[in-house]
């Protein structure tokens, strides 16, 4: 019989702390999982590993290169403490690697990782895993699979040629300016927007008429990714989010909305889409898609940010 799999949020119904957590996947054919994610091949050397006043979660090492790493583990979403404390442990240990595992990443700590892989010249390599956990069938007592999906991986050749890699960004800017308000003039992104000092930026902000509120467009090397930014306003997004169907409906967009996010800020993202920076000759195809995305995002966000400015009585 084969089981249906169904994913779950909830890392704690299975670990109800970290330190459970860490002692699971410490084990030889658990760890084979992370190492078949990797691309290394992984082995404990130590767990709760002391550094200086603290602990490392797991050192480990990687059999065909020798280099130390060290893992850190959280059930929960990134968090800002976490990446310096690795940084702390890597130096005390002495490793090459850094392996950082949680059940999601918050934008911030991806393009945090990125950038540091990007520009740590030295051999150090940072790997950023999204914990899945999955229930196998309905059975009882349930029975669980886990996948370790890929956020950041390092690519040795960015790596190697940061320098590189920061012109290839400013120069897909400068020609995306190029091509929205010269080639492409006719589009309408010119009847909003005016070129702006370039830069070899990750994340583009674009006004849409509302203080605190953006359209956002990210580049990382392989993605494209935009929607709307609304800064410490959940008043706003509770609005939003009440018509998400509606917005959906109009835009022709199945956004990702933070429902469970309990911060200030929040990001309805279109989702990642394929485009990879290198490939010069697909860069017109995407900035096609910039243009056509942020503009719909406009209009249509445009339209239910200006609703909720009257429903609640604002100017």
């Amino acid at each position: 019989m084969i089981g249906k799999l169904e994913e779950t949020d909830s890392l704690r119904a299975v670990w109800s702390t970290e330190a459970k957590f860490t002692a699971w996947l410490a084990e030889d054919r658990n760890m084979k999982i992370l190492s078949e994610a990797s691309g290394l091949n992984i082995a404990v050397e130590e767990v709760a590993s002391l550094a200086g006043d603290f602990s490392v979660d797991i050192l480990a090492s990687d059999r065909d290169t020798g280099k130390r790493i060290v893992i850190e583990n959280q059930l929960e979403e990134t968090e800002h403490d976490y990446l310096g404390q690795l940084i702390t442990y890597a130096a005390d240990k002495n490793a090459k690697i850094i392996i950082w595992l949680a059940r999601n990443s918050r934008r911030e700590h991806k393009y945090a990782v990125e950038w540091l892989n990007m520009n740590m010249n030295n051999g150090i390599k940072i790997y950023l895993f999204r914990i899945k956990l999955y229930r196998v069938g309905d059975s009882e007592p349930a029975v669980y699979a886990v996948r370790f999906e890929p956020i950041v991986k390092p690519d040795t050749k960015s790596s190697d040629n940061a320098a590189n890699i920061e012109e290839l960004r400013f120069d897909y800017w400068n020609k995306f300016q190029d091509y929205a308000f010269n080639d492409a003039k006719d589009k309408g992104f010119a009847s909003y927007y005016k070129r702006w000092a370039n830069s070899s930026t990750s994340t583009l902000y674009l006004g849409i008429g509302r203080q605190g509120t953006s359209i956002f467009v990210s580049k990382t090397f392989s993605e494209l990714e935009a929607g709307l930014y609304i800064s410490n306003d959940k008043k706003l997004f509770q609005y939003l989010l009440g018509h998400m169907d509606a917005i959906e409906s109009e835009s022709g967009i199945k956004f990702e909305w933070p429902v469970n996010h309990d911060g200030k800020d929040f990001r309805i993202s279109t989702g990642k889409v394929s485009a990879q920076i290198e490939n010069r000759n697909d860069w017109v195809n995407q900035f096609d898609w910039i243009i056509n995305t942020v503009l719909t995002v406009r209009k249509v966000f445009g339209k239910y940010i200006s609703l909720s400015s009257l429903a609640s009585g604002e100017a």
